[in-house]
């Protein structure tokens, strides 16, 4: 089972040169207890477009894939079903 989920790291917030949080997307093998992959989000951005772009970096077959409704929102997640599945 892969786990998606986005965090910000604490103090990734820049005061002095305003720069915004870091937020990382990551793939997390839950058996195995493995980071797989993870992935900054633009600047401005969020899970949405992130997401895509980690999926695309792992090979998922036959992977039984979870994430929360952040993550779920993109178009490439969806894609990724079985027909039949919502």
């Amino acid at each position: 089972m892969i786990a998606i989920d986005g965090k910000t790291p604490r103090g990734s917030f820049d005061r002095a040169s305003g720069q915004s949080p870091l937020h990382m997307v990551h793939a997390w093998a839950v058996d195995q207890r493995l980071l797989l992959g993870q992935i900054a989000t633009d600047a401005k951005s969020n899970e949405i477009t992130a997401v895509p772009k980690l999926l695309a970096m792992l090979s998922l077959k036959g992977c039984i894939v979870t994430a929360d409704a952040m993550s779920k929102a993109g178009p490439r997640f969806r894609q990724a079903q079985p027909d039949g599945m919502a």
